[in-house]
């Protein structure tokens, strides 16, 4: 029997180790199989950037910026970016050339590289000649470089990018047209060899217009020169500066630095070319985007590796030229924004506290209008509440007063009668605030009032003891037609009723209520 059972187990444990080295088995086939189905690797796209001048450069470090951006947007393979930048603008010689070629060629040999973007002419001109002992076959998108420059390249089957266009007559139109009384134009564009082509390229445009306006180059003037000159220009003239690079005497600038130094000792405002002048000084104008540029660069090699064929892709300048002035130099010079070209961008603007929170002020405004509405309606509410209070009270006073009264004179024994009249008197007065209470008693002859009980407050005076009807003519017949007479102001009594004003300021009675007292159709008095 145990050995029967020892087999039984045997069996069973043979089996689990079985089950559990296929679990094993099953657990490593699904961990293996799940980042093939679970995960999809981007394919890696190599881009170089190739950039003609030196890093630290604001117009190159934009494009390279806008670039980068644009290839970034992407959905269907990662970015693998090399930026070089190749300082031709300070090692221009064969030997600088070939250390390039040879470093670029080393560097390289183990790269696959997908698209070449070659910002400027001299890397474009480096990238046609030797792109392919570097990268043969790799498409090329150039940036920044001028029609006549594009023109000495080579062909390239697999070349296509944006044209540099400075808009000479643009930037000399949108000057004049935010100055219309201009007669002179002083043009800034330095000594070096790009600014001589520019100036040759200036006068060439402006040559239809110097009949009208009185042109004066600056280029071969020395810095120390050329500011004294700026700062007496005669009135109405503008500045156009350029590029300077180079000053008549040799010395190297900073072209946005030199915009800022011109900008400043010039008594006339100044246009520039670039967009990286903006912050600097000048004014505006029609100015070259470095940031158009490289994002039009970015947008082109993007659509190179998504399988465009770069011939197919047209090369222009569109879009890279833009309007853009600064809001500060407009407040400065008086150029109001409604002269400015239709699409402009005006940058650095500073906005009064009314621009920021309009619409807020308005509406706190219009909260503080409602409620200041509603806050009255409350209180004339309030007002209106109280005063009917207040006349619900005084009714409310006078019909007790009434039913004390009648309480009063029930089976009230004749001796108290004229005792109780003039305590109700007292009451009337008490209760209505009245000056003074009176009952007249009309005579047997009907020509006399006689008074007969009174109630007046300590400072009032007494009221007479009769009153002849012959100074009363016109209250007389109101009283025997059985009229109330009651009036606030003496002085709103009809012009008929001139005999009582005289009584009235003779008495010294402002207001009056008269109430006549009568049984049938006789009139016995009044009450006063």
């Amino acid at each position: 029997m145990m050995s029967s059972y020892r087999g039984k187990i045997r069996k069973v444990c043979e089996t689990l180790c079985v089950c559990k080295l296929c679990v094993i088995i099953l657990g490593s086939l699904v961990l293996i199989a799940l980042p093939a189905s679970g995960q999809q690797t981007k394919e890696t796209k190599r881009v170089l950037i190739l950039i003609t001048g030196q890093l630290g450069v604001p117009g190159y470090e934009i494009a390279r910026e806008a670039m980068e951006s644009s290839l970034g947007k992407s959905t269907n393979f990662q970015i693998e970016l090399f930026v070089e930048y190749m300082d031709f603008y300070r090692f221009d010689d064969a030997s600088y050339n070939k250390t390039l070629l040879d470093w670029y060629k080393a560097k390289y040999a183990g790269i696959n590289i997908d698209l070449v973007i070659a910002y400027g002419y001299h890397a474009l001109a480096f990238a046609a000649a030797h792109g392919d002992e570097i990268f043969p076959h790799t498409p090329i998108v150039f940036s920044a470089v001028l029609q006549n420059q594009l023109s000495r390249i080579k062909n390239h089957i697999e070349l296509t990018g944006s044209l540099l266009k400075i808009d000479y007559l643009g930037l000399l139109n949108t000057a004049l047209n935010n100055h219309p009384g201009t007669r002179h134009v002083v043009v800034v564009s330095g000594s070096s060899k790009a600014g001589r082509l520019m100036e040759g390229q200036i006068r060439e445009v402006y040559e239809p217009y110097k009949d009208k306006y009185d042109f004066i180059y600056l280029g071969d003037l020395a810095m120390r020169d050329l500011l004294p000159r700026l700062a007496k220009l005669p009135e109405h003239t503008v500045v156009i500066y350029y590029y300077l690079a180079l000053d008549g005497n040799g010395q190297e600038f900073k072209p946005w630095q030199a915009a800022a130094m011109v900008s400043e000792a010039a008594n006339a405002p100044t246009y520039g070319m670039a967009d990286t002048y903006m912050g600097h000084g000048i004014v505006g104008g029609a100015l070259v985007s470095w940031a158009a540029h490289g994002k039009e660069a970015g947008q082109i090699g993007l659509r190179i590796l998504n399988g465009a064929n770069p011939a197919d892709i047209p090369i222009s300048s569109e879009g890279t030229t833009l309007k853009m002035f600064d809001w500060r130099q407009l407040k400065r010079w008086g150029i109001p924004e409604d002269r400015l070209p239709p699409g402009s961008i005006v940058r650095f603007k500073t906005y009064s506290f009314w621009e920021l929170y309009r619409w807020y002020i308005v509406a706190a405004f219009f909260l503080i209008l409602v409620q200041s509405g509603l806050i009255s309606f409350l209180l004339k509410q309030r007002v209106q509440r109280r005063r009917s209070q207040d006349d619900l009270a005084k009714r409310l006073r006078f019909e007790k007063m009434l039913s004390a009264l009648s309480a009063r004179f029930v089976n009230l024994p004749p001796e108290r009668v004229d005792p109780e009249i003039r305590r109700v008197l007292e009451s009337i007065g008490k209760v209505f605030d009245l000056d003074r209470v009176s009952i007249f008693e009309v005579s047997e002859n009907d020509q006399k009032l006689h008074l007969v009980h009174s109630y007046k407050n300590a400072d009032i005076k007494a009221p007479l003891s009769e009153i002849p009807f012959e100074q009363l003519p016109w209250a007389r017949q109101k009283l025997f037609n059985g009229e109330t007479l009651i009036f606030s102001d003496s002085e709103d009594l009809p012009a008929e009723a001139g005999a009582e004003k005289n009584f009235l300021r003779a008495q010294g009675i402002i207001s009056v209520a008269a109430i006549p007292l009568s049984t049938g159709k006789k009139t016995l008095g009044q009450v006063g």
